[in-house]
């Protein structure tokens, strides 16, 4: 071990030495130093002690990084040379911090702590990771506020570059384009992780992954076009790079071999048109056309077909002129099928129930059903759809949760899981409130696409009501809600909840009139006080001689109610409304 001759004076325990603060108000001898006359021990121990101790750790520094002895010879030279090679071997270990965050989100601790006035631009950070990120991450030391980690591209970090005890190395950056001029944390590099590229603009430039994919093989050279350009047959093999205001001309085709091609990709933010040289054409899913349009991202392949055409053999931008067969988008910035564009949540072809006698079971059959996330989310048609629901039981085919509501109304609806592609009735209780287009209730995993297709009344035993569904109309047993002798002279509100749900939309059903003498007698009905849909029946009898008339289609404007008038000269009247069928 290198040895330190250099040592430090009176620095015992009770050395004669001035205090820092006795020594510090001699402002004099500070500035002018020490005079002619008698010594002060005290001063001058404190005067040396300074000196001294400061040599003794510079001197010992310098033999434990240099590894060679700091001696007292009276020589300069080599203690000089011995302190540079010990500042370069210190410089050379850097602090190594530890990963105390989470994936995607990392901190550390700096000794002393980094503040605001120390956390700036150039400052770097080794820190051994802990947590692989899994996407774009942040870093925050010492707790201060968190900023964006960019990778040398200078773009968020995508997954996979901080590997797990790789020792990541961050340099804090602030530039103007960059994360709208604020403050980023740049991976400079970290061990075992994806190092993030720039895109390669010239041919000895490491390349993005997404370019070598794209590009799907290599070149004879990358060609920048960034303006009105005519081409030669010396592109042939190339990439060219379409930039801003590009506007290439193919090179004559009658002067390229057949079977030649030339590949262009845009990186513009524009679109770019590429045009055939004089007359001749490009052959697009077999239209000749005399220039063509590279979309923004998108590239092309063009290769020569004849002495006058061109052919687009492949690429992105081949897309626009062909159909693409896409599977069923999931989100909604998905690419749709064709049968997920057309359709209005819950509307069905050929839907139909039947229930010919009460029971905990039925069958809903349709040609297809359109099912959606939410309203306006993703939407899927169910084909040839056949399921069975019971209300004994609950989950896919049965309650959502509980038991079947005694006397009152359940909402089926149409589920599916987007995953698996498996669908189901569900049924929920509905007697107190409407039913929404999509089903709110507790939903089995993965179903995720829902349209209300019935809404149906229940028995005293949790059954299904005798009844027949076509579309969105169900009808019921002729029920009567009515049957009065009291005249009413101005619209009566008629509660008929017992036989319709909240949410139908409107009724059919039979009115009646009856009187025990030869009378006029008028029974009228209407959607609402205002006369709204009004239908009705009005006529003279004779005694005893009941009329009758069917009533289609009354708007229901207040939930599960509607509204008459009645009216009688002679006699005692007997007034009947009865209800057969609904729309909901």
């Amino acid at each position: 071990m290198a040895t330190n001759d250099f040592l430090p004076f009176a620095n015992g325990g009770g050395a004669n030495v001035l205090t820092q603060a006795q020594y510090a108000a001699l402002t004099t001898l500070l500035s002018g130093g020490y005079q002619s006359g008698v010594a002060n021990s005290a001063q001058m121990n404190k005067t040396w002690r300074q000196s001294s101790i400061m040599a003794a750790v510079l001197a010992q520094f310098a033999a434990d990084y240099s590894g060679s002895n700091s001696t007292d010879d009276g020589t300069t030279a080599t203690l000089e040379a011995n302190l540079v090679a010990a500042i370069r071997s210190a410089t050379k270990t850097g602090v190594i911090l530890a990963d105390t965050g989470a994936a995607n989100a990392y901190t550390a601790v700096n000794a002393p702590p980094l503040v605001a006035g120390t956390w700036v631009d150039g400052v770097v950070q080794q820190v051994r990771i802990a947590h692989a990120n899994t996407g774009a991450s942040t870093y925050a030391p010492d707790g201060m506020t968190a900023i964006p980690i960019y990778g040398l591209g200078l773009q968020p970090l995508q997954g996979g570059e901080l590997a797990l005890n790789g020792i990541a190395i961050l340099v804090r950056m602030t530039i103007t384009s960059v994360n709208s001029g604020n403050p980023i944390a740049v991976l400079m590099e970290c061990a075992g992780g994806a190092q993030q590229v720039a895109p390669a603009t010239q041919i000895q430039h490491a390349a993005q992954l997404g370019q070598v994919q794209s590009y799907g093989g290599g070149f004879g050279g990358i060609t920048p076009v960034s303006s009105t350009t005519s081409l030669t047959n010396g592109v042939s093999g190339q990439l060219i790079v379409l930039g801003a205001s590009a506007a290439p001309t193919l090179p004559d085709v009658s002067t390229m071999t057949i079977g030649q091609s030339v590949t262009f990709t845009n990186q513009d933010s524009a679109a770019h048109t590429i045009t055939a040289f004089g007359a001749q054409t490009i052959v697009t899913s077999g239209i000749a056309v005399p220039s063509l349009i590279v979309q923004p991202g998108q590239d092309i392949v063009l290769t020569a077909r004849s002495s006058s055409t061109w052919t687009m053999a492949s690429g992105s931008g081949k897309l626009q002129f062909n159909p693409v067969i896409v599977a069923p988008a999931t989100q909604t910035q998905h690419a749709p099928q064709m049968g997920q564009v057309a359709g209005i949540v819950g509307s069905a072809r050929n839907l139909v129930m039947n229930v010919t006698a009460a029971a905990a079971t039925a069958t809903l059959t349709a040609d297809e059903i359109i099912v959606e996330t939410a309203l306006g989310g993703v939407r899927y048609c169910l084909p040839n759809f056949s399921k069975t629901i019971n209300l004994a039981t609950t989950g896919a085919g049965g309650m959502d949760a509980g038991s079947a509501p005694v006397s009152g109304y359940v909402a089926l609806y149409a589920i599916y899981n987007p995953t698996t592609g498996a669908s189901a009735l569900l049924a929920t209780n509905t007697t107190s409130a409407v039913a929404p287009s999509i089903c709110n209730g507790a939903v089995p995993t993965g179903y995720t696409a829902s349209a209300l297709v019935s809404v149906w009344q229940t028995n005293a035993s949790r059954q299904f009501a005798i009844g027949y569904q076509v579309d969105r109309t169900i009808y019921i047993a002729n029920t009567t809600v009515l049957a009065s002798s009291t005249a009413q002279s101005t619209p009566t509100s008629l509660s008929i909840a017992s036989v319709i749900p909240a949410n139908a939309r409107s009724v059919s059903g039979s009115l009646q009139t009856v009187s025990t003498a030869s009378a006029n007698l008028a029974l009228i009905i209407y959607g609402n006080t205002a006369l709204v849909g009004q239908q009705g029946i009005s006529s003279s009898e004779g005694a005893v001689s009941p009329m009758s008339i069917g009533f289609r289609d009354l708007p229901i404007t207040t939930s599960q109610a509607m509204y008459y008038t009645a009216s009688c000269n002679a006699g005692t009247p007997t007034f009947s409304i009865a209800v057969s069928s609904y729309q909901f």
